[in-house]
């Protein structure tokens, strides 16, 4: 089985970031940016399954996804004011004609070969995956100064351009191996893995040189003479590990509860930078344990524990400056170490023709929570990460499906979650709420009718509030032909609202808080048709066991 997806766009968007001095540090009181994009490009995702049986106990699976991306967003118009306490703005700059233009496709795939026995659960699964994500992208970065205006910070005019290509590839090997006991209540699984993982920036920092009207090397020293070091790195992780666990099942009620050791090599290393290259070696231990009890035909409840690690990915850990914006610095940290969770769940279901719903509780605490910093260095400020210490996040969430009669259908889900943050430093939090419902009626003459809408509240996160946002929609469509093989149908989101506004505060106690503001269309048409002009009879088969790699912290 196979399928390709396509998306080409052509987006206008506004930002504005409003920034204002708390730490009497900086040569200015507020930093205000107003730009207007616009975004032009595409993307194309898809996959190929297969699935080959030898024999009633061999199989073979595999699978191969690309994603691709090619854009670039240019400023239409774009200025930056800086301003005095007493409001007199002190210097003015343009950065028309600035762009960036990011580039890719990567690759993800895997293998599995199962072996099943004449006793029945009994499996050997071997397993290979891979994931190949280069990473090529482009920025020229422009600046305009308004030589009418007093110029306290030096601010230069700049024409720079910025490359950064790299890449981040993983490979995976694992064994599982399951043997149930005789009486079909006790098994035990165990299982080997091994994965590699590449993590290589190439970063490029270019002047524009009048004379020869194009981009030079310009010995990477940037307008303000400063020494310009392109930080490229190459990050390689090693992580072995073994797993056992035990199950129980005693019919209503069931038990597990397993372990896993975990060896890490990190081997870090810099090119054409004053950074020292280094190696980081550990061990952990991560158990899990999870209790189940059917309460009756249509309902459980499960309890369960697990221990988690969550490594910072290149994202996190690339050293490379980026300054095209005068005021403001962002670099990645080098020397983060892995977040680690402890995870608790409480979850019930119940399940009838009719009604269905599912309501589960849950804790995490995360100890070396990987988040951003700021601070002010050199009368500019500075973006960076660090383990600022502990995060916890408490939540419950809720879904509900009703079918009360043969046409109609409601669903509705929503989420309580509150935030806590804590350190020698900080100490405080927040809640958030969504919920999202909907309802489908099949009207007369083939037609179906779909209305809902969601929404959330403030979202509180690490030194940053994101405001409340909203959505509804509606689509009505209609099939035709014998079979219902064709479908038509035209649908709305969003239908009353010109643009719509993301708005977020950042902060730093004492040193700065941001006001930004993001806008893009609001309301938005689809038309889509479908034809099914064949009916399978087979489908593709997957191995019970495989890969699954979610210990890498990539980025919001």
């Amino acid at each position: 089985t196979a399928n390709y997806n396509l998306y080409l766009f052509n987006l206008p968007v506004g930002m504005n970031i409003d920034i204002e001095d708390k730490s009497n540090a900086l040569p200015y009181k507020r930093s205000i940016t107003d730009n207007e994009y616009n975004y032009k490009g595409k993307y194309h995702f898809g996959n190929i399954e297969m699935s080959y049986e030898i024999d009633s106990l061999n199989l073979i699976s595999a699978s191969l996804g690309l994603l691709g991306n090619n854009y670039r967003g240019k400023v239409n118009r774009g200025k930056s004011y800086f301003i005095k306490p007493n409001g007199d703005t002190i210097s003015l700059s343009n950065t028309e004609g600035s762009y960036n233009a990011s580039s890719s496709v990567s690759f993800d795939g895997n293998i599995d070969y199962q072996r099943s026995f004449a006793k029945q659960g009994k499996l050997l699964t071997l397993s290979y995956n891979f994931s190949l994500s280069p990473i090529d992208e482009d920025d020229i970065s422009k600046i305009a100064v308004d030589s009418r205006y007093t110029n306290p910070m030096g601010i230069l005019d700049k024409n720079t351009h910025y490359t950064r290509k790299g890449t981040s590839d993983e490979h995976t090997f694992q064994i599982d191996y399951t043997e149930p006991f005789a009486d079909k209540k006790h098994t035990l699984e165990a299982g080997l893995k091994y994965i590699l993982r590449y993590n290589a920036s190439d970063n490029a920092y270019r002047q524009f040189n009048a004379a020869t009207q194009a981009y030079d090397i310009a010995d990477s020293v940037d307008n303000y003479g400063r020494r310009r070091y392109e930080d490229d790195i190459y990050h390689y992780q090693h992580i072995a590990s073994a797993y056992a666990s035990y199950l129980l099942n005693l019919g209503k009620f069931g038990f597990r509860v397993g372990a896993r050791g975990e060896g890490t090599i990190q081997d870090v290393r810099f090119e054409n930078s004053r950074q020292s290259n280094f190696g980081v070696k550990f061990f952990d231990v991560v158990p899990s344990v999870s209790f189940s009890y059917q309460l009756g035909y249509t309902s459980n409840i499960k309890l369960s524990y697990n221990n988690s690690i969550s490594r910072p990915s290149i994202t996190y850990l690339n050293p490379f400056v980026n300054d095209r914006d005068p005021s403001i610095v962002e670099y990645g940290n080098p020397n983060l170490i892995s977040e680690r969770s402890h995870n608790f769940t409480l979850n019930y279901s119940y399940f009838s023709q009719k009604f269905n719903m599912n309501l589960s509780a849950s804790a995490e605490i995360v100890n070396n929570s990987i988040e951003q910093e700021v601070f002010v260095k050199n009368n500019i400020l500075n973006k960076t990460y660090e383990n600022i210490g502990r995060k916890q996040n408490y939540g419950s969430s809720l879904y509900l499906n009703y079918n009360p009669l043969m046409f109609l259908s409601l669903w509705m889900q929503g989420s309580v979650n509150y935030n806590h943050y804590s350190n020698k430093n900080y100490n405080y939090g927040g809640a958030i709420a969504n919920v999202f419902s909907g309802i489908n009626v099949f009207l007369p003459w083939k037609l179906r009718l779909s209305l809902g809408g969601g929404g959330s509240t403030d979202d509180i996160e690490y030194k940053e509030r994101f405001d409340g946002w909203y959505y509804y929609y509606g689509e009505l469509s209609r099939s035709f032909l014998k079979g219902d093989k064709l479908s038509v149908g035209i649908s709305t989101i969003n239908t009353f609202d010109k643009y719509i506004d993301y708005t977020s505060r950042t902060w730093e106690d004492g040193v700065y808080e941001a006001n930004n503001n993001f806008r893009q269309i609001g309301a938005s048409w689809q038309i889509s048709v479908s034809w099914r002009f064949g009916e399978m009879k087979a489908e593709v088969k997957k191995a019970e066991r495989g890969i699954t790699n979610d210990d890498l912290k990539k980025g919001k």
